[in-house]
C-alpha cells in the first residue's frame, strides 16, 4: 500500500497540474458548453483524452457487509489528441465543445442508488504510467430550466 501511495504521489506531482473549465453551470441535457483543458508539465504525450462519463452507483447489503458498486454506464469522448510534446515552462491548452446528450439522465443521489457525471482527462505519456484525473459535474433535469422572461 505504501509503495502504491508513493508511486501515485510521484505520478500526480511529476506530471503537472490539469485544469478543466466549463463556460456555464449548471449543465442541462441537450445543451452545448465550451470546455477549456489545460495540462502543464514537461511531457512527451502519446495520448490525451477528455471524456464525459456517467456512472451509476448502487449500495446494497451482502450478509452483514454494506457494499457499494460503481459502474460507468456511458462515456462520450469530447476531445483526443495523440503524439505531442509539452515543453518546460509551457502548457497544453485546448478549447472544445461539450454536448450533453438530450437523453442524458440527470444527476441524483438516494439512499441506495446514485447517478453521477464527471469530466475525465486521461493522459498517456512516455516514461510515465497512465494518469486519469476526474472533475465532477452535475447535470440538472431538463424540467428545471427556468424560462426566460
Amino acid at each position: 500500500a505504501v509503495t502504491y501511495f508513493i508511486r501515485q504521489m510521484l505520478v500526480h506531482t511529476g506530471i503537472g497540474p490539469t485544469h478543466v473549465e466549463i463556460s456555464a453551470l449548471p449543465l442541462y441535457p441537450g445543451q452545448s458548453y465550451d470546455v477549456f483543458v489545460y495540462q502543464a508539465g514537461r511531457l512527451e504525450v502519446t495520448r490525451l483524452t477528455l471524456a464525459l462519463v456517467c456512472e451509476e452507483e448502487a449500495t446494497f447489503h451482502q450478509g452483514t457487509d454494506v457494499r457499494t458498486e460503481r459502474q460507468p454506464i456511458a462515456e462520450y469522448v469530447i476531445f483526443s489528441r495523440d503524439d505531442f510534446r509539452i515543453e518546460p515552462g509551457a502548457a497544453f491548452e485546448h478549447q472544445c465543445q461539450l454536448q450533453i446528450p438530450e437523453s442524458a439522465m440527470h444527476s441524483f443521489q438516494s439512499t441506495h442508488n446514485a447517478v453521477s457525471w464527471k469530466l475525465v482527462v486521461r493522459l498517456d505519456a512516455v516514461s510515465w504510467p497512465p494518469c486519469e484525473r476526474s472533475f465532477p459535474v452535475v447535470v440538472h433535469p431538463l424540467a428545471s430550466v427556468v424560462p426566460s422572461a
